[in-house]
């Protein structure tokens, strides 16, 4: 049992029943997890020191990423600008990306359990302490990885600064390491969600939410990041 998480109770088709804090509310306001981040740094240590079930298998992060992007590419959307959208994601050129990324990750970096959707909305205040709840994509991944999937959530990129004192409050023993590798996995973390937002337009359109936006932004953003720009 997870003492920041929720106890869980089961799942039905499309959800999950974890235990409700009354007091409890969401960081809803992008800013608040500047306010607590000494808070959530520690509480997402506590959670990486968490032994994993025994179904859990190896870090997930490049498996997920060549799965999905295999089923990403050559969709067909009946939309024909959803299509026309799709089309210019250019997704073959992502195929050597996905390699790079790949070869640059440390065969040594850190694997524990993972969040792997540490956004505000899953992380709750409860009076002084901190809950992560919905851990829907929680699995065995790379510990940098929750890390910089966490920052790239924040309305705009922590500073160098503020990376590195969430770092600190989150090992103080390990923050040339985490820091070194923050970059390539934070270029790995917007193909990530980018290319689920992709199979998310294909599966469930775009009426209530727009996925080709959101994913087109993402992978917009690896290329970004990437560039330095």
């Amino acid at each position: 049992v997870l003492p920041q998480a929720p106890g869980y109770w089961g799942r039905f088709a499309n959800g999950r029943i974890e235990s409700f804090y009354p007091t409890a509310r969401p960081l809803l306001q992008v800013h608040e997890m500047v306010t607590h981040a000494n808070r959530i740094a520690k509480s997402l240590y506590e959670l990486h020191q968490f032994a994993a079930p025994s179904y859990c298998q190896g870090p997930m992060l490049f498996v997920e990423l060549r799965d999905w992007y295999k089923q990403a590419c050559g969709l067909v959307f009946s939309d024909e600008s959803l299509q026309q959208r799709y089309q210019e994601l250019n997704l073959p050129s992502l195929a050597a990306e996905l390699d790079a990324l790949e070869d640059a990750v440390a065969p040594d970096a850190p694997v524990v359990f993972c969040h792997n959707d540490l956004l505000s909305a899953n992380i709750l205040l409860d009076e002084n302490q901190i809950r992560l709840v919905d851990f829907e994509y929680g699995s065995l991944n790379y510990r940098t990885h929750d890390i910089a999937n966490h920052f790239n959530e924040y309305e705009n990129l922590p500073t160098l600064a503020q990376q590195r004192a969430f770092v600190q409050a989150y090992n103080a023993s390990a923050v040339d390491d985490i820091m070194n590798e923050l970059p390539v996995f934070m270029e790995a973390n917007h193909l990530y969600w980018g290319l689920w937002a992709i199979l998310q337009a294909y599966a469930e359109g775009c009426d209530e939410y727009d996925y080709m936006e959101y994913g087109t932004q993402r992978i917009r953003q690896y290329w970004v990041v990437k560039r330095g720009e």
